[in-house]
């Protein structure tokens, strides 16, 4: 069963006392806490702060959420317009908020769905589930999202509703986050090719200089061989006087 904090346990029967005992408490993580980060908030365990409000939407209490009090939760900070240019903030990855006041229809599709929740100005988030194999199921939330969790695997997509100047203001940050992060992608790509033609170039000069430094030793080898040879092959000389003196007694 859960606690009253939350917390998933399990009880056994103590026939001594006539009452139920906890044997047994099941928390993988902080987030498992029901409504750990009140209403409209949103919890996970890989951020640094565990409680973080929903996009478009602000502490109820700065002073206590910042002292880690996330009971209070959050509110939007800009009103909804109805259907005055009201829009859908798609968060991917996440454990649905709870499903005890959610509208359900079994057999709608996701834009559907988002017609249905797009169409009535109570509805503040949409979602949609294949949860059996050709059928999809279609949630509507009408009051505040409560136990939302970030999950670092799987999970599904929320679609909250937003005030059209929220929206755009998000998608104008979002773009502008996402040329910086092209910018940056595109600086290292540039960087990386520059170490590798540098990389290439060092190589192929160090390659040219040995080959020459080899080739030079060669010729200088074949240098000393050529005078070693010429050497060899002079004839030692003689001059006339001496030439005659060794010469004369055979003559007479």
């Amino acid at each position: 069963m859960m606690s009253p904090s939350g917390i998933p346990q399990r009880l056994t029967w103590i026939t001594q006392t006539n009452l139920w005992g906890s044997y047994s408490v099941v928390q993988i993580d902080q987030c498992d806490t029901y409504t750990l980060c009140g209403a409209n908030g949103i919890c996970s365990n890989s951020n640094e702060t565990v409680c973080s409000c929903l996009e478009s939407f602000v502490p109820r209490n700065p002073e206590s959420w910042n002292k880690k009090d996330w009971n209070g939760g959050c509110v939007r900070r800009t009103q909804l317009g109805c259907k005055n240019g009201d829009g859908f903030l798609q968060l991917t990855g996440v454990k649905l908020p709870d499903m005890s006041d959610s509208w359900v229809n079994t057999s709608m599709s996701l834009a559907e769905c988002r017609d249905m929740c797009f169409s009535n100005c109570s509805c503040v988030a949409y979602a949609n589930s294949d949860i059996r194999i050709g059928e999809s199921d279609c949630y509507l939330w009408f009051d505040e999202l409560k136990d939302t969790k970030k999950l670092p695997l799987g999970g599904q997509d929320l679609y909250i509703r937003m005030a059209a100047s929220e929206l755009t203001s998000y998608e104008k940050h979002g773009s502008s986050k996402s040329k910086r992060r092209g910018i940056i992608i595109g600086i290292l790509i540039s960087a990386v090719v520059l170490l590798v033609l540098g990389l290439i170039f060092f190589m192929r000069r160090r390659k040219t200089r040995r080959r020459q430094a080899r080739a030079s030793s060669i010729r200088i080898d074949y240098f000393k061989d050529e005078s070693s040879r010429k050497d060899d092959m002079e004839l030692p000389a003689f001059d006339f006087t001496t030439i005659n003196c060794i010469t004369l007694p055979y003559i007479i």
